[in-house]
């Protein structure tokens, strides 16, 4: 408590100083306003808080008024994101104004509790104060003394506590500037969900076929020594595709336009059911021919869906694997079928079905999985 109002004090001493340094030039034009000495008073304290109003519209002002009010005041503010030449030029005015008037309140009253003591403790003769007609004598004088302490320390605390709730309205962010920082923040999360998404379903693809079809060359090797050496160079092909999956990721991150390859979309997905294939999954494919003009961004998504539902087939199902692709007037749908041996519902559906429905919302589609009679079916619309 003694501490934020030994600070707030010395914010409202650079509120002092700052009068100090505009008085010579509000006074050298208060003379020359006609009137009376009250008239020329008054004119020079108007142009005591212009000239400090005018004082805020460097922008550094406003950010080193800040960082004063969070170290001197704890008021917690966040660094400025522009210039806000009226809102900084009221704050220093506020700050020249009331500041002036603490520093000579405080010293009025440190000089009433302070000086008749000090001569009653010097033994001088008939010391002390004259109240309304009586005058304190004897240890009366500390007793008053402690008074007028007292009262520079309220008239402190209050000045801090104004300084405190004003801060925030005049050097604080405002409701656009707050609307800013929520936007940016919300599209830093959005940028970072994108990338999870990328990263789980190329590399959580990768991994997946990796392992069965190291499974398969190692049941393999010693048998069919050329299934073995199949599988093994799926993987290798595999690997190599994640490697730029993740260098594609990785440049988005970096914001490296050298980084951002193409994302892969339909056109690669008979080159990914092959890859399959070779892990030992049986699969049937349905898709769209050559001249279907399928939309980038709808492309793109598209190959994600079935590429982690591929995914999750070879993962949680077995063969045969149906897939189908098909243009429908307005829309592109995704049809990815398995069996799934044992309890369907025991199939858990991860992070990896969860990115899919978000990739599908993203364009203004939808997606559904769940089991069948026969099996577990993923289902994808996406507008064209």
């Amino acid at each position: 408590m003694t501490k934020k109002i030994l600070t707030g004090w010395a914010h409202g001493l650079l509120g002092w100083v700052l009068c100090f340094l505009v008085s010579p030039f509000a006074l050298a034009v208060a003379v020359f306003v006609p009137g009376s000495s009250d008239v020329k008073l008054f004119a020079w304290c108007l142009l005591v808080l212009a000239g400090a109003f005018a004082a805020g519209f460097p922008r550094w002002v406003r950010g080193g008024s800040v960082w004063l009010a969070n170290r001197l005041l704890g008021s917690g503010l966040p660094a400025p994101a522009r210039r806000d030449w009226p809102r900084t030029g009221a704050w220093l005015a506020l700050t020249t104004g009331l500041g002036s008037t603490l520093m000579g309140l405080t010293g009025l009253f440190l000089l009433l509790a302070v000086g008749p003591v000090w001569i009653w403790l010097a033994g001088q003769p008939d010391p002390g104060y004259a109240i309304m007609g009586w005058k304190v004598e004897g240890a009366w004088n500390a007793v008053v003394g402690l008074f007028f302490l007292a009262l520079a320390v309220a008239v402190t605390a209050g000045s801090t506590l104004l300084f405190r709730r004003l801060a925030p309205v005049l050097l604080g962010p405002t409701a656009a500037e707050k609307l800013a920082v929520i936007e940016e923040e919300r599209a830093v999360l959005a940028h970072r969900n994108r990338l999870a998404r990328e990263l789980h379903d190329s590399i959580g693809h990768t991994l997946t076929t990796a392992t069965i079809q190291a499974a398969v060359a190692g049941r393999a090797v010693g048998s069919d020594p050329e299934l073995a050496r199949r599988a093994m160079q799926s993987i290798e092909e595999s690997s190599r595709l994640a490697l730029e999956d993740l260098d594609h990721v990785l440049g988005v991150l970096r914001d490296d336009p050298a980084g951002r390859a193409p994302a892969r979309g339909l056109p690669d997905v008979p080159e990914l059911i092959s890859r399959i294939r070779q892990a030992g999954a049986v699969v049937a494919d349905e898709l769209p021919g050559a001249g279907t003009r399928i939309p980038v961004a709808v492309s793109r998504e598209a190959y994600r869906i079935v590429q982690e539902g591929l995914t999750n087939a070879l993962r949680h199902g077995a063969s045969p694997i149906s897939v189908r692709v098909s243009a429908v007037p307005g829309a592109l749908e995704i049809e990815i079928h398995n069996p799934v041996p044992g309890e369907v519902a025991a199939v858990p559906s991860g992070r990896g079905l969860t990115g899919l429905a978000e990739r599908a919302q993203v364009l203004g589609g939808t997606l559904t999985s769940g089991p069948v009679p026969d099996g577990w079916l993923l289902h994808a619309r996406l507008p064209r």
